[in-house]
């Protein structure tokens, strides 16, 4: 794992220029957003995310993130189908924290 200026960038993760991540998981990826970006947010306040069973299309919403200083949105990077959602994310976003 490299750090950069403080920031935790795993070598085996592929990244997205909205500071998504991307981790090859066998015939499934899991996508989350880099520490850069969880750090520049600051406390996450709300997260929604997509519902299992939904096809993803390139460069359309997956998920939206908001805190006291941002809100935006991250874009699917492949296309794919939904498996799964961390729900516990959604319900206590704070507790995700790094």
């Amino acid at each position: 794992m490299a750090i950069i200026e403080s920031y935790d960038v795993p070598e085996d993760l592929y990244y997205t220029r909205d500071h998504a991540w991307v981790r090859i998981e066998g015939n499934r990826i899991r996508i989350g957003v880099t520490d850069f970006m969880q750090k520049m947010a600051g406390e996450i306040t709300f997260v929604r995310l997509p519902r299992a069973g939904k096809d993803l299309e390139p460069d359309k919403t997956l998920f939206t993130l908001q805190s006291g200083k941002w809100s935006g949105k991250v874009l699917v990077p492949v296309a794919g189908k939904v498996v799964d959602a961390n729900k516990d994310l959604a319900r206590h976003p704070k507790a995700h924290e790094r």
